[in-house]
């Protein structure tokens, strides 16, 4: 039975990562559950075939032989599940993007986000550990929904063990309760959460692993952010800002003014852990940058500007700082999402200077801006010249580019 056809009008099968997103939702034996509780109306269409159907009406769609099969009919992208709702959707530059969905996708932390795609891994990647930890330990963007959980399941007993596992990498079955609680534990022990938590959120829905995390955090003392908590935790949280903007809007605020208190508190009488000031970054915007960003050799501010959530302005001008003092020499770089909230002079600033970021990041750059629809990009293409800034150049000969609205975001904080 294909997406779109209609035996039934009041419910869908839910199938593949949404099963292990909603499973709390479904009572023992049932399959389907109104298509309302699983998705609210989402208008990034034509990225996922789910919501691609959902814009046709309620859909019904068979149930694959696997959760992971690579054949599965639907993904919901769990870090999606707040779209229309969402917190970030205050800071949209329309226009920016080749489309309205590349405008929201941005606004909500784009590329900050794990995005499922259809399929697993290879055969040859799931018989080789090493190629199959190279293709899929450190992806933070897209990657095959079979791989997603068999990733999780590989990192944690690399980091047991120190060496790849193909037990676990062949490990495709679904994440149960108690294993997830794990997950959020190791997110929180780990200098590699970042991208563990954000794979978490893309299987489990943002509301689900931000829950998680609170819940641990809330727990925590003061001698806990200055122990080996303190040490390793800086990872998943910093992850908690941009699950912060794809949360619905009075929920967001309620949990960064939880956060903000719980920062303040445990700061007190201490020195500051990198936990601490992770957390500061993550949700006192402006602020929080000015006291716990990273500051160069040169007395500036670099990219931790990003975190800047509630003062476009601030970003654009610390951004035009820093920007023309990048030398390879000093492994510079300037993240995408700096370019988004400083806006187009921001862009046209690494236009002038492109050079001056360090090649070790010139393909996570050209990746940040492959959505962006600014006339000035397909020059910091040519001037990145990495395989990806080059294929991008391919495809988009003849796109046309235009300008963002001259109209500033509308973002502001709301404490």
């Amino acid at each position: 039975m294909e997406l779109g056809e209609q035996p039934h009008p009041e419910f869908h099968p839910v199938v593949g990562v949404a099963e292990l997103a909603l499973s709390d939702l479904l009572r023992d034996g049932q399959e389907s559950i109104g298509i309302d509780a699983v998705l609210r109306d989402d208008p990034l269409e034509g990225r996922s075939r789910l919501t691609r159907a959902c814009s046709r009406g309620r859909i019904h769609a068979s149930a694959p032989s696997s959760r992971y099969d690579a054949a599965m009919t639907a993904i919901v992208q769990g870090s999606l599940v707040d779209v229309k709702s969402a917190a970030g959707r205050e800071g949209i530059r329309k226009g920016y993007g080749f489309t309205e969905e590349d405008d929201v996708l941005y606004a909500l932390g784009w590329p900050r986000l794990v995005w499922l795609e259809p399929g697993d891994a290879s055969a040859k990647e799931l018989a080789d550990s090493k190629l199959f930890s190279s293709r899929y330990r450190w992806d933070l963007r897209s990657m095959p929904i079979g791989a997603a959980p068999r990733s999780l399941r590989g990192l944690m007993d690399w980091r047991k063990q120190n060496s790849d596992s193909i037990d676990a990498q062949n490990d495709a079955s679904p994440i149960k309760p108690k294993e997830r609680e794990a997950m959020l534990d190791f997110a929180l022990t780990e200098m590699l959460g970042f991208g563990f938590t954000l794979r978490l959120e893309a299987i489990f829905t943002t509301p689900v692993v931000l829950d998680g995390l609170m819940d641990r955090l809330r727990k925590k003392k003061a001698k806990d952010w200055v122990g080996a908590f303190g040490a390793a935790a800086n990872a998943a949280i910093g992850a908690m800002h941009w699950m912060l903007l794809r949360t619905e809007k009075a929920r967001a605020n309620q949990l960064r003014e939880e956060l903000s208190a719980i920062h303040k508190a445990m700061s007190k009488g201490t020195e500051r852990s990198r936990a601490l000031k992770a957390l500061d970054l993550a949700v006192n915007g402006r602020v929080g940058v000015e006291r716990s960003g990273y500051v160069n050799d040169k007395g500036m501010l670099g990219n931790d500007v990003e975190y800047a959530f509630d003062d476009f302005d601030f970003v654009r001008a610390k951004a035009l700082a820093f920007i023309p003092t990048m030398r390879p020499a000093d492994r510079s770089w300037v993240s995408g999402r700096v370019a988004y909230l400083g806006g187009p002079d921001v862009l046209e600033a690494i236009a002038k200077n492109v050079k001056g970021v360090h090649t070790s990041h010139r393909d996570a750059l050209a990746l940040d801006l492959s959505r962006c629809a600014h006339p000035i990009v397909p020059e910091i293409m040519a001037g990145l010249g990495t395989t990806t800034a080059k294929r991008w150049l391919a495809e988009h000969a003849s796109t046309p580019t235009k300008k963002p609205s001259a109209k500033k975001p509308t973002a502001k904080r709301t404490k």
